[in-house]
């Protein structure tokens, strides 16, 4: 029924969302959960790093920011 998630075969591509759609996700966000501030959004969703839009299969888009870690030696990691 369910199967691991293998993103090397099952992400078709990746693309750097540009800022205005990224505002307007925040806007979506802010519509469907207004208790939410905007201090809280910003601290989820900040304008750098910027989102990155993955497609999944025929009908799914995958939204995530890229940070870098502060610890030496770890590499950045993807947070959805």
């Amino acid at each position: 029924m369910f199967r691991k998630f293998d993103p090397s075969s099952d992400v078709s591509t990746s693309t750097q969302v540009k800022a205005s759609v990224q505002r307007a996700i925040k806007s979506q966000i802010l519509n469907a959960n207004p208790e939410l501030t905007d201090e809280i959004l910003d601290e989820l969703l900040p304008k750098k790093p910027p989102l990155v839009q993955y497609k999944v299969g025929p009908h799914l888009m995958l939204y995530c920011r890229y940070e870098e870690s502060d610890q030496e030696g770890v590499s950045g990691s993807e947070i959805p």
